[in-house]
């Protein structure tokens, strides 16, 4: 969140419209509420409050199979069986995924941010 206002800073800009997708969208919120007069507008697409399920919340029952899947199968498109399920047998879709992994991330690297 910090990198976010120290960037601001340093182009001089006051006010900025923000958009948090994934798991950039917990940091968007805060951004917001700790920065409201520098939070032009906020954006949240694909993102979520917390990973885990708990009363009233209908997050994940464990991210082990995610994780899992992020350092075996990363680059393959296995992410749509954890976000997309009903696209995960379609192969024109997964080969689309496969594509959007390797571009984001390497295997490693996926690793590594999803503990």
């Amino acid at each position: 969140m910090e990198d976010v206002r120290i960037v601001m800073d340093a182009v001089g800009s006051q006010r900025a419209a923000l958009l948090g997708v994934s798991e950039g969208g917990p940091m968007s919120i805060m951004f917001a509420a700790t920065y409201p007069e520098r939070t032009l507008a906020l954006t949240l697409y694909g993102t979520f409050a917390r990973w885990l399920a708990e009363p009233g919340y209908a997050g994940f029952d464990s991210i082990e199979p995610m994780i899992e899947a992020f350092t075996t199968k990363w680059g393959t498109g296995a992410s749509l069986e954890t976000f997309a399920k009903k696209w995960a047998s379609n192969e024109r879709a997964r080969a689309q995924m496969a594509r959007v992994e390797r571009g984001a991330a390497s295997p490693p690297a996926s690793a590594r941010c999803s503990r």
